[in-house]
């Protein structure tokens, strides 16, 4: 009888030890043409549906690196983003210098 009552709390504890760790969301990627650029943001008109567009905002590291530069209506973009918030983690596409 003693046996059961030390064997559930041993296994509760190595399920507990085996739940897996947390998974890191994978990025979703977006390309298309750049269709309205600001600091904050940029909307995107879909490569392969023209009538598709999505405003994603960017996050504060890549705030600070386009600070000082801009880019032009109509130039390839790729964007990736986290799925859940449309927040653009990285862009790939051409920058020129100014704002």
């Amino acid at each position: 009888m003693p046996r059961k009552t030390v064997l559930i709390p041993l296994l509760a504890l190595l399920l507990a030890a085996a739940a897996p760790a947390a998974v890191k969301p994978r990025l979703g990627v977006y390309k298309g043409y750049v269709q309205v650029f600001s600091h904050v943001a940029v909307t995107v008109r879909s490569q392969y549906n023209r009538n598709a567009l999505v405003t994603f905002t960017f996050s504060g590291n890549l705030r600070q690196r386009l600070l000082n530069r801009h880019l032009i209506y109509g130039e390839k973009i790729t964007v990736y983003y986290h799925p859940t918030s449309l927040l653009a983690v990285r862009i790939k596409a051409k920058q020129y210098p100014g704002s």
